[in-house]
């Protein structure tokens, strides 16, 4: 179903049982919200987004995976709203002695940041194949352990355990550069 067909049967919602749905998951979505963000002014604004969508596209949600959905849903709005710029430079309102605090990071540092991240993705790619994908998986692309389990079908200890060893190994390449 497309996102026009999906607006068009937004008309056609049953109030009643999406009120029902949004009661039963409000609190845990307002958590999985603020364990990303730190702020609730925008753990509710990210809650609006996500049932937004909800409301668009509640025809095409399977109803038996609703509750799963609208948890990632949420976490994927605040990721997407982590990884934006303007996320980077905002200092909550609920705070303002904190303004006297913020630094605008200079060319010098922001260049020094770059080449560090540069570094790291390139002793990244030095590691063995095992430790590679799942260092990539878990810290670039923030999949979970149980996920990357899931996905390589190896179990959550085996996932922990090479995560372990692929950073005990990078540390060793990073401290390499620094001798």
């Amino acid at each position: 179903m497309g996102n026009k067909e999906n607006i068009k049967n937004c008309g056609k919602v049953n109030e009643e049982e999406l009120t029902k749905i949004i009661r039963q998951v409000e609190r845990k979505l307002k958590y999985v919200a603020y364990k990303y963000l730190k702020n609730w002014t925008l753990v509710e604004d990210i809650i609006q987004e996500v049932y937004i969508k909800l409301f668009i596209n509640f025809h095409s949600i399977n109803k038996n995976k609703m509750k799963y959905w609208l948890i990632t849903t949420t976490r994927n709005q605040c990721l997407d709203y982590l990884r934006t710029k303007h996320s980077k430079f905002t200092v909550p309102v609920e705070c303002p002695e904190d303004l006297k605090k913020v630094q605008i990071p200079s060319a010098e540092n922001t260049m020094i940041k770059n080449l560090d991240r540069k570094d790291l993705l390139h002793k990244i790619e030095l590691l063995p194949k095992k430790y590679k994908k799942i260092i990539k998986l878990y810290h670039l692309y923030g999949l979970t352990c149980r996920e990357i389990s899931f996905l390589h079908n190896i179990s959550i200890g085996t996932v922990k355990t090479r995560l372990y060893r692929g950073r005990r190994i990078l540390r060793q390449l990073m401290c390499v550069k620094n001798i």
